[in-house]
């Protein structure tokens, strides 16, 4: 008999807190004042209808930073995958991203080859963040 009061008892407890729980009060945002990102600049699009959900100071022209780097590996994963480039493709390297090696303003490795497949280009962009190598694949074999 007392098993059963205590398993009522613990259950009626357990009841009440579970209430009291839901109860708890919330905050909404303040809608006159909205969200704001830290950005000074900043875009947000829902992928499938393309609609801007937030933008912030999203048309002026500013730099785009390491992103570029990612936009280039995507392409060239997306090349490769549509079989438009090969990794082991041979690309030149031209005079511009080679004289980058030596930029003391530029992250980098310096080269010490005029030709990398695609696969070592990429694979120093990603991995060293080595900034002129991410010049070389999204040019192909043309020079600067």
């Amino acid at each position: 008999m007392k098993e059963q009061t205590m398993k009522k008892l613990i259950t009626l407890i357990m009841t009440f807190l579970l209430c009291l729980g839901s109860v708890t009060p919330t905050f909404a945002a303040d809608k006159k004042k909205g969200f704001d990102a830290s950005a000074k600049h900043a875009i947000a699009v829902e992928a499938t209808t393309g609609k801007i959900l937030y933008e912030k100071d999203a048309t002026t022209p500013t730099g785009i930073g390491s992103i570029t780097k990612l936009l280039t590996a995507y392409m060239v994963y997306k090349a490769v995958d549509q079989g438009d480039l090969k990794w082991n493709t041979k690309v030149d390297i031209s005079d511009y991203p080679f004289e980058l090696t030596v930029s003391a303003g530029v992250s980098n490795i310096p080269l010490d080859a005029r030709k990398y497949t695609v696969k070592q280009l990429l694979d120093a962009t990603l991995i060293c963040q080595c900034q002129q190598r991410s010049h070389c694949p999204s040019r192909g074999n043309r020079r600067h």
